[in-house]
């Protein structure tokens, strides 16, 4: 599917009323369900229920029966991994649901509309050596047993029983945040919540709203599909919503710009009311890029940028004479033109105090007068000897002989 059929099948969920109706016929008509990638099967769920009993064609029963297999699916992994998750708490490990497992506890655990491949959890990182153990003996093995370093530069790791059910251990709950503080505030917001009967907690509502859209977005490979209908989800069972923290997370995170994008696609595909969230990531990313420019006028120019200045008064004919004790003969430009840019490398600068320095106020440093050898012969030299200048156009660093 490209691009194009995506936004309607998200459209066709998600959309008001009329625009779904519409977004669904149109995909219906260009659509191969035998086809389907792996993100447009996970809004199928959506799908089948947004349609319920009013569609009677035939692509809309082959959704149905997909939303069934994928319910089913769902219901086996949930009673698989729960076992693990209760080894996880007896074993003085706290567990936070997070991804899609945050999703359904927040959906009343309606497990159709949510397909899951693998359950995602988090645990406190000083305790990840606790939870691999625990996962092990409950027949959950790891693709590799983690280091200490594996463990610094990681934010998760799968471990996968004989039957082939996942479960991601997360000690981090976003991938590019791990500093040793970085999920303190996740942990002090979570709530509390079950799985299959065991006790755990979950991400609030704002938090995982904003882990789906930052952290989705970027693993999508085409169009955001699994975490737009996540954050469709969080926001309409929300009876209030906590903004403010959304848009804190983002700035602590430095995913203000991720996040801007994301609200813009959400509120381009659904009817949620948005506009509040999407002005305020607006006008703090505007705040900090003006605070860059203030600072960066405050500092002045950069080196590169006053040379670039420079060239080009040169070149517009704003700095007028030839170009000093060179005479355009070592750069190879006109006089009143723009120095053409060595390629040569540089040479190593010599004490000022050297014969045959380049000073920058192209003056001469004459050289001290040398003895003739004994017996005759020529007096030697050094190449230099005589003095150097310097031209104060551009500014040519090779030696030359005072005039």
């Amino acid at each position: 599917m490209n691009v194009a059929e995506h936004e309607l099948l998200l459209r066709a969920p998600l959309g008001p009323d009329d625009e779904a109706r519409d977004a669904y016929e149109r995909w219906r008509g260009q659509t191969d369900l035998a086809t389907l990638d792996t993100s447009s099967q996970r809004v199928l769920a959506l799908l089948a229920e947004r349609l319920g009993d009013q569609r009677v064609d035939a692509v809309a029963a082959k959704v149905k029966r997909i939303a069934r297999f994928t319910w089913l699916r769902s219901q086996v992994l949930l009673e698989r991994t729960a076992p693990a998750v209760r080894g996880l708490t007896e074993s003085g490990v706290p567990v936070m649901l997070i991804k899609g497992a945050a999703v359904l506890a927040h959906t009343d655990w309606r497990v159709a509309r949510r397909p899951m491949d693998d359950l995602d959890v988090a645990i406190p990182r000083a305790l990840a050596r606790e939870a691999t153990e625990a996962l092990m003996g409950c027949g959950f093995q790891p693709w590799f047993v983690p280091t200490r370093a594996h463990l610094d530069e990681t934010h998760a790791m799968t471990f996968r029983d004989a039957a082939g059910e996942e479960i991601d251990l997360h000690w981090h709950v976003l991938h590019g945040s791990l500093h040793a503080s970085s999920d303190d505030d996740f942990w002090a917001a979570a709530q509390p919540a079950a799985l299959r009967d065991v006790p755990c907690s979950v991400l609030c509502r704002e938090d995982a709203l904003f882990q789906a859209v930052t952290q989705g977005r970027e693993f999508s490979e085409t169009h955001p599909l699994r975490w737009a209908a996540d954050a469709a989800e969080l926001l309409r069972g929300a009876p209030a919503f906590d903004w403010e923290r959304v848009i804190e997370q983002a700035r602590r995170h430095r995913l203000t710009r991720e996040l801007r994008d994301a609200l813009d696609v959400l509120a381009d595909v659904t009817a949620e009311p948005l506009p509040r969230a999407r002005a305020v990531a607006a006008d703090r990313a505007r705040a900090r890029q003006r605070r860059a420019l203030e600072l960066g006028a405050a500092r002045g120019p950069s080196r590169r940028a006053a040379a670039a200045a420079a060239r080009r008064a040169v070149a517009e004919g704003d700095v007028g004479g030839t170009h000093g004790a060179c005479r355009g003969t070592r750069c190879g430009a006109p006089a009143g033109g723009e120095p053409r840019r060595r390629r040569t490398p540089r040479r190593r600068r010599l004490s000022p105090s050297a014969p045959g320095a380049r000073c920058a106020s192209s003056t001469v440093i004459p050289a001290p007068a040398t003895s003739a050898p004994a017996g005759g012969g020529r007096t030697p030299t050094a190449r230099g000897a005589a003095g150097a200048r310097r031209c104060s156009s551009c500014r040519s660093r090779r030696p030359m002989t005072a005039r």
